[in-house]
């Protein structure tokens, strides 16, 4: 998919491609492009709907910060977004990656009007968001949107658990690959901009160790990287590599999140604020 120019989109309004055709695939700026929103029935869907807003975010923008007030509930449809902790040197190690599979601002929902954590744009792209005050108010309905966030929750905490699995038992090469293929699955594309430094920080380590590993993987041919562009030329041959950490998620979000491609709804031109 083409490059977004995000000086187009204005924050907190409805996305309309240029004339220069910047993105070829509209409906990914519905909201239903989110697995999350997508799975709810249209009766939920049409009474969030007025509530929400397109919010473009661009990389390394920080959605949230820990210990400071949720004032916003994100759901990704083309961005992803990084869960992380600060540490006392200045790094934030990722303990989960948050794409269209889910959404951002569990704690908040969970009854918490703090964050806890800090959320990190790691790709630049487009969220949907509704302030956090009426989402929970929706949720009070225990309806379906209440039943498919507690699933999200039990596949968000199994990616942060197996995240601390991950990097305390296998080698530096095995996280990466998780990470690229994680990152790849949340995009639906090979190819993506990453820099060797941010990736070290996201997943606590050297850069020097992501450097030297990355070059074994492009010396396999399975990837190919130059000025901050990672692209994976071989995701089957990444996939032989890579620890059981990333099959574990991929599985879960497969069981408890299954997405059935969603039914748009003709003439929506307009999200109310």
């Amino acid at each position: 998919m083409p490059a977004v120019n995000f000086s187009t989109v204005k924050k907190g309004s409805i996305y309309r491609p240029s004339a220069e055709g910047h993105v070829s695939h509209p409906e990914l700026n519905s909201p239903k492009h989110n697995h999350l929103l997508a799975a709810l029935p249209p009766n939920d869907y049409v009474r969030l709907l007025p509530f929400m807003e397109l919010y473009p975010v661009d990389t390394e923008e920080v959605l949230h910060e820990a210990g400071m007030p949720v004032e916003w509930i994100y759901f990704p449809t083309t961005a992803v977004i990084c869960i992380g902790y600060m540490t006392e040197n200045g790094s934030m190690p990722s303990v989960a990656l948050v794409g269209k599979d889910g959404l951002v601002g569990l704690p908040c929902i969970m009854g918490n009007d703090q964050a806890t954590c800090y959320a990190t744009v790691q790709s630049a792209g487009f969220t949907y968001r509704i302030r956090a005050s009426h989402l929970k108010k929706d949720l009070y309905l225990k309806g379906d949107l209440l039943r498919m966030t507690l699933l999200y929750s039990q596949l968000f905490f199994t990616q942060v658990s197996q995240t601390a699995v991950c990097n305390r038992l296998h080698s530096i090469d095995q996280q990466l690959c998780r990470y690229l293929l994680t990152s790849a699955d949340l995009l639906e594309r090979d190819e993506f901009n990453l820099t060797h430094e941010f990736i070290a920080n996201m997943l606590g380590v050297r850069r020097e160790g992501i450097t030297k590993s990355a070059g074994k993987l492009a010396q396999k041919g399975l990837i190919r990287y130059n000025w901050g562009k990672i692209q994976i030329l071989d995701k089957e041959g990444l996939k032989n590599e890579v620890c059981e950490c990333y099959s574990v998620v991929k599985n879960e979000r497969a069981r408890l999140m299954p997405f059935k491609p969603a039914v748009y709804f003709k003439g929506m031109t307009k999200v109310a604020n």
